[in-house]
């Protein structure tokens, strides 16, 4: 099993055990889309009214950042697990990209991007 390393910072809270383990589920979840060791920083904070949770996840691809704010702790905590996530999704996808060749980016006569999209096929060359 891979490395994953989470440091808590509870800003006007003690943070609990059950806090942990729901942004460890959740952090867990980012192996799937991230090369691994990963470090976590989570910031969670309590205001009068309201709670932040800000995730900074640091891997060897790049960092990713989210902060949210809800009544609840918890809900603060997911919405900001879920924004990171979406992050790494896109920068996964982005890598793929990335690593493919022109001919399989580009299969049977597409040459741009926008074809490929639109899936309109160029005009054949005679």
């Amino acid at each position: 099993e891979g490395s994953m390393n989470i440091d808590f910072v509870g800003r006007h809270l003690q943070v609990e055990e059950k806090t942990r383990i729901l942004a460890v589920e959740k952090l867990e979840r980012l192996k799937r889309f991230l090369p691994e060791p990963l470090d976590a920083h989570v910031v969670l904070e309590a205001g009068k009214f309201r709670h932040t949770a800000e995730i900074k996840v640091r891997c060897g691809t790049g960092e990713f950042m989210a902060s949210e704010e809800a009544v609840e702790l918890h809900d603060a905590l997911m919405l900001a697990a879920e924004k990171v996530e979406e992050q790494a999704k896109r920068a996964r996808k982005r890598e793929e990209l990335l690593s493919l060749k022109p001919k399989q980016l580009f299969p049977h006569g597409y040459h741009r991007l926008e074809d490929l999209l639109t899936n309109r096929r160029p005009p054949p060359p005679w």
